[in-house]
């Protein structure tokens, strides 16, 4: 078993409340945790084995810049089902961040998490 984490994954979006936040596009902050077998990998050093977190990144980029939320819970939600709902990925744990969200702080953030113990029973992974 391994973590593979990317940090500080930045995009645009439309994300927030307020009339001008409806409007025009703030930079969140994506960090993502996911757990996968890497025993095979491991051995043979053969990419086919390997989680593709490339592709995973960049489905999540192009989700994101795509969307428009009210709320940073909802966002960090849809982003973990990207996450949960990738084959080879066993649980995974998101944190989003909404930098200069509240005056006085570096940042807002929401963190979920979630495994295959979740998921429904008839659900296909992609």
């Amino acid at each position: 078993m391994a973590i593979i984490h990317v940090k500080n994954l930045s995009v645009k979006t439309i994300i927030g409340i307020n009339s001008i936040e409806r409007v025009e596009k703030q930079t969140v902050k994506i960090n993502f945790w996911i757990n996968v077998d890497i025993s095979e990998p491991g051995i043979s050093d053969d990419i086919k084995y390997c989680v593709d977190y490339r592709s995973i990144t960049k489905k999540i980029i192009n989700f994101v810049k795509k969307s428009s939320y009210f709320t940073l819970e909802k966002l960090t939600t849809e982003v973990l089902n990207i996450l949960i709902h990738t084959k080879g990925v066993l649980s995974a744990r998101v944190t989003v961040s909404k930098p200069g969200a509240l005056r006085y702080t570096e940042d807002v953030s929401i963190t979920e998490s979630s495994d295959h113990q979740h998921l429904p029973d008839n659900f296909n992974l992609i």
